[in-house]
């Protein structure tokens, strides 16, 4: 990360994204959910210069007040989906209990450099995801979620990581496109 000059001489932290990352499978496939809370890290990022990746710390709460959002498991599928996609490494696991031992989460960004100044793993790249399933595991089934609704992808192979696609007139009005159930909640 580095600084950009304002018109009054003070500079303004920025992040990069590549064309190869934004044109990505794992990029594109991301849900609202998922880049709300990488917007949230890539922040925390900038705060500090961008000499923490590895270490930054944001928490749930935090997540869900930047993403308008009221119910703590939408943070956590979209903390999931990003790994799964390798866009973020969760290089620390939070914990929580009555107060001894507590510990927050440290995020770090694959796409970015880190605290130690080694140069971004880009493990997005990777032709294969960790979506797919273990080896042999043609067909996997993928819950994301979605406003308050989880919308689940059927049929996803190991190559793949694409959505099923969404034209107008390509399902009945009303219903879902091939491939998407909706689950309504309680369900």
């Amino acid at each position: 990360m580095t600084r950009k000059p304002r018109g009054n001489g003070q500079t303004e932290p920025w992040v990069m994204h590549r064309l190869a990352m934004l044109e990505s499978d794992a990029w594109r496939a991301l849900t609202l959910a998922a880049r709300l809370v990488l917007e949230r890290l890539e922040i925390e990022h900038m705060r500090h210069h961008g000499k923490r990746n590895g270490h930054l710390i944001v928490t749930y709460d935090e997540f869900l007040v930047h993403m308008g959002r009221k119910r703590r498991h939408a943070v956590a599928a979209a903390i999931d989906q990003l790994e799964r996609s390798s866009l973020l490494v969760v290089e620390e696991r939070g914990k929580w209990n009555d107060g001894r031992d507590r510990r927050a989460s440290r995020y770090r960004l694959t796409y970015l450099p880190t605290a130690d100044g080694k140069t971004p793993t880009d493990e997005w790249r990777s032709s294969v995801t960790k979506t797919s399933l273990r080896d042999g595991d043609e067909n996997v089934t993928t819950v994301f979620e979605i406003g308050d609704e989880n919308v689940t992808t059927e049929s996803v192979t190991k190559t793949s990581l694409h959505l099923p696609s969404i034209r107008k007139g390509s399902s009945p009005k009303g219903a879902p496109p091939n491939g998407v159930k909706i689950l309504k909640r309680g369900s």
